[in-house]
């Protein structure tokens, strides 16, 4: 009888998963890149001002979170400081939208001292 039991509980187990399908499975993430450029005007370190620097801070603080919850690959800026300087950053994410929204979001582009571009972006090669 115990058998019997235990039996019709593990066909209805199996009949429960066949119904249900397969586990969904999540679409793979992909990378995007997001350039960065200071407007100008701000190549000029003398024409930084308290607003401009707490941008900054709330940009990289936006970037540490990203790190947090594992989206971001990288991000760093070029050492030169002229009209060539730029920054970078990689992401992964679900599709362009939410890389876009990302990207709009970031303190330093909403708040106009930087101008940024977004591009879809394949890593071929990555660190361990």
């Amino acid at each position: 009888m115990l058998k019997s039991v235990i039996a019709f509980i593990a066909l209805g187990l199996a009949v429960a998963g066949v119904m249900a399908g397969p586990p969904e499975e999540k679409p793979p993430l992909r990378q995007y890149i997001i350039t960065l450029k200071l407007v100008p005007e701000l190549l000029d370190p003398a024409k930084w001002t308290d607003r401009e620097n707490a941008l900054v801070g709330d940009h990289f603080r936006q970037l540490q979170q990203l790190q947090s919850e594992g989206r971001l690959i990288l991000a760093g800026r070029t050492l030169n400081e002229d009209e060539k300087m730029f920054g970078i950053i990689i992401l992964e994410c679900r599709d362009e939208a939410e890389a876009k929204a990302i990207m709009e979001k970031d303190a330093a582009v909403k708040g106009g001292i930087m101008k940024a571009e977004l591009f879809p972006f394949q890593v071929a090669l990555r660190a361990k």
